[in-house]
């Protein structure tokens, strides 16, 4: 929708759509491959923010024909803080400029001959010369590479890690995690939670209270306090947009999964008849 919040029907009224594959809080998952045919009928680009999603849900390009698709490592492609990766299509490699302008860019950048007269780099009059530097953009989606070196730390951690995940069956993933949320699903549901209804992704669950109960005692304050508090109990999760976040991984157990319903009872539970039957129900056997 536009600004108005009138529906897009006029083609002047986007020229660029940006979206995750699914919402970051819940795991609400969008349609992206109807989303990208709507914007191709109506000139719009489309770029997907898949950060939340590559390499724990499928995904596939030529389904979703976007024009750019970036992705931070650090989440579900198992890499380390500093470093992206991004997909653009062949269509757009002559057409689409850098951000940044640097000499890595530029078609001289690896080569013995950037001084010379056909990179126009030798100086003297702008006009008769060049400005001092190569002019020319390098082929491909390279040229919309950031400034700087490469960190020689981040790239071997990087494709150790992409190497793990390009071993993986990604739907295998995303059916494995999708059981694991249900699991906490069932038990949470018990307390007074609830989640976000239509399509989600499976390896990101978000628990709202539901209750009334639950919604006067869980501000976004107390939710914030209640996260801190687990964490001293070795409990990890993220409070997003009125959510607690749960985001399991391959090595989640079950025992993992009722320490984390216990720990949610205990905080959560102000019944204590509730809560004790709740905690002895999901107790180790």
């Amino acid at each position: 929708k536009t600004t108005s919040g009138n529906g897009c029907n006029n083609n002047n009224d986007v020229s660029v759509v940006c979206l995750p594959q699914c919402h970051w809080a819940d795991g609400s998952l969008l349609d992206l491959a109807t989303i990208s045919r709507v914007c191709t009928e109506r000139n719009v680009a489309l770029v997907v923010d898949a950060t939340q999603s590559i390499g724990a849900h499928p995904f596939s390009v030529q389904d979703i024909d976007a024009d750019c698709v970036a992705c931070s490592v650090h989440k579900w492609l198992l890499g380390p803080h500093g470093a992206s990766l991004v997909y653009v299509p062949q269509r757009n490699y002559d057409s689409w400029l850098p951000l940044d302008q640097h000499d890595r860019a530029r078609l001289c950048n690896d080569g013995d001959l950037w001084d010379a007269s056909m990179n126009k780099m030798h100086g003297g009059s702008v006009q008769r010369d060049g400005a001092g530097y190569p002019e020319e953009f390098d082929y491909g989606a390279r040229r919309l590479d950031a400034g700087g070196r490469p960190n020689p730390i981040l790239l071997p951690m990087l494709r150790a890690a992409l190497e793990i995940v390009a071993e993986y069956d990604i739907e295998q993933v995303q059916a494995t995690l999708a059981a694991v949320n249900e699991k906490v699903l069932e038990g949470a549901r018990q307390m007074g939670f609830t989640t976000t209804p239509g399509p989600r992704a499976g390896h990101i669950l978000g628990l709202r209270p539901g209750t009334p109960e639950l919604k006067e005692k869980l501000t976004p304050e107390e939710m914030i306090r209640i996260g801190k508090r687990l964490e001293g109990r070795g409990i990890f999760i993220s409070v997003r947009c009125g959510a607690f976040r749960i985001s399991p991984y391959l090595h989640t157990t079950d025992e993992e999964i009722q320490q984390l319903l216990i720990g949610l009872a205990d905080e959560c539970c102000d019944d204590d008849d509730t809560r004790a039957k709740f905690v002895s129900s999901n107790q180790p056997t």
